[in-house]
């Protein structure tokens, strides 16, 4: 964790008063039980790149539901948005690669 987020976390946590042992552990396990992301941390760094996937398999099955011509041309609006949401699914995924490793 970065400095920021342990003082920040450390200002909330309570103090015992047995010793400085006992502070530090009360600390520890407030921290965990406060922020969530850090308690789902693998999930959320995993999540772009789920939603993104997520997206692009939407978005082809809907092309290929659609009736619309298989083909990509500049002419349809469809095809336009979809090339627009096919760039911004697979910027998802990037991120949420960039992010698991």
């Amino acid at each position: 964790r970065t400095a920021l987020a342990r003082q920040r976390f450390a200002s909330r946590a309570p103090r015992a008063s047995n010793g400085d042992s006992d502070a530090a552990s009360a600390r520890v396990a407030n921290d965990d039980e406060q922020d969530i992301l850090m308690r789902y941390e693998d999930v959320a760094r995993a999540s772009p790149a789920a939603f993104g996937g997520a997206c692009a398999t939407f978005l082809l099955l809907n092309r290929a539901l659609s009736g619309v011509a298989p083909v990509a041309d500049a002419s349809s609006a469809q095809s336009r948005a979809d090339v627009i949401c096919l760039a911004m699914s697979a910027c998802l995924v990037l991120t949420g690669l960039t992010w698991v490793a």
